[in-house]
């Protein structure tokens, strides 16, 4: 399975969990609210220490399983090294696919002239050059994947 293929399955299994968002909104007096004026890096930092101080039972800064409120198998994807716990990092990581995917969704929507899900670089208003940073597999045409590696690669996260 490509790493794409598991982005798109977080990503799907994020959205359909909506109490890890609400978890994450949660407010808990002994963990701060989100300050404002941050780096994105520096929110989804913060977001993925809340979500771990707010489940984390054993105060061990990591969940287990039995302590992750989403469902078995979206524990499995954020578990990256499979050792049965979601680090911080880990749960940065996937906070950070997230965004890249709905950021590739939103930019792909709004430019894609032609309304087949895919950009060109007439569409993207890129350079040839440019576009190829993008276009990972060289066929002239960048989409969704594509988008979301490559933004997820800027984030920060590993695609």
């Amino acid at each position: 399975m490509s790493v794409l293929a598991t982005v798109g399955q977080v990503t799907a299994l994020l959205q359909s969990a909506h109490g890890l968002v609400d978890a994450i909104r949660a407010p808990r007096a002994a963990t701060p609210a989100p300050s404002t004026g941050q780096s994105f890096a520096a929110m989804l930092e913060e977001a993925a220490e809340r979500f771990i101080a707010l489940h984390d039972k054993d105060g061990t800064g990591k969940l287990s399983a039995s302590e992750f409120p989403g469902s078995p198998r979206l524990f499995e994807i954020l578990d990256a090294d499979g050792d049965g716990h979601i680090t911080q990092t880990e749960l940065r990581t996937g906070f950070r696919h997230l965004a890249a995917d709905k950021k590739a969704e939103r930019l792909i929507a709004r430019l894609d002239a032609t309304g087949d899900g895919r950009l060109t670089p007439t569409e993207l208003g890129l350079a040839p050059e440019q576009f190829a940073h993008i276009d990972a597999n060289g066929d002239g045409i960048v989409d969704r994947d594509e988008m979301r590696a490559f933004l997820a690669q800027r984030s920060g996260a590993v695609a």
